[in-house]
């Protein structure tokens, strides 16, 4: 009965009800399409701290409560470092690959974690976010990143990969607030009142990021929108 409370909280943290309302992170999509790219996949990485308590339940209870809630079916692995403890299960069918953790902390903070990645353009990318809002949704703040990813045949001078950018950030009516290019790359930050999750950088808000990289194996441009920022490699 110790737990009982603590478990009471899990369950009201990633209750997964019946829920409708508009896709939030829809302009991030239209941003995306307007750079013309080919979608090729996206990834969603969302967290939360989990409520304290005097006897929580091992990290592996934690990770198959969550997994039950989510319907992820996988084998528990744990693993423990200088200044945290895990334990994850991975899942992968077909294209999708969901993760789920519960991490905790030397300071004795408990996070819940949830990525998943999809290799099959956009398909499912609705559902996959509200899937994610809704196993977290019930603690707040709560914190989700959409990347979408795609290309475009052939390499791109700078200034087409700017021009690219530029396509993006004005289908969502979005303002720069920071940009780094070379002549590999164009990355751009920038807010829109579109998008209502923010991240704040050198002391304004954010919650667009657009990259187009070359990637020479693939012989492609890869574009990339992310918010509120990207947290893919490129």
């Amino acid at each position: 009965m110790k737990n009982i409370w603590w478990m009471a909280a899990i369950a009201a943290l990633i209750w997964i009800g019946a829920r409708s309302s508009a896709n939030p992170y829809g302009p991030a999509e239209t941003a995306f399409n307007a750079t013309g790219a080919i979608p090729s996949g996206y990834s969603l990485n969302g967290w939360v701290v989990l409520p304290p308590t005097t006897h929580p339940p091992s990290l592996g209870t934690l990770v198959n409560h969550l997994a039950r809630r989510g319907h992820v079916f996988g084998a528990v692995r744990t693993s423990v470092g200088l200044s945290y403890r895990k334990a994850e299960i991975l899942s992968q069918r077909g294209s999708v690959r969901t993760q789920l953790v519960v991490e905790r902390l030397a300071s004795g903070a408990t996070y819940a974690v949830v990525n998943r990645s999809v290799g099959n353009g956009f398909y499912g990318l609705s559902q996959s976010i509200r899937w994610t809002d809704q196993l977290l949704q019930e603690s707040r703040p709560d914190h989700l990143t959409v990347n979408l990813e795609g290309y475009i045949h052939g390499r791109l001078r700078s200034t087409n990969a700017s021009q690219l950018v530029k396509q993006a950030f004005s289908a969502v009516n979005a303002h720069c607030v920071n940009g780094v290019q070379t002549s590999n790359f164009v990355s751009v930050t920038g807010d829109t009142s579109l998008l209502a999750p923010h991240e704040v950088l050198q002391g304004r808000p954010i919650n667009l990021q657009v990259a187009v990289n070359y990637n020479a194996y693939l012989h492609a441009t890869e574009v990339l929108v992310g918010t509120p920022l990207l947290t893919v490699t490129y």
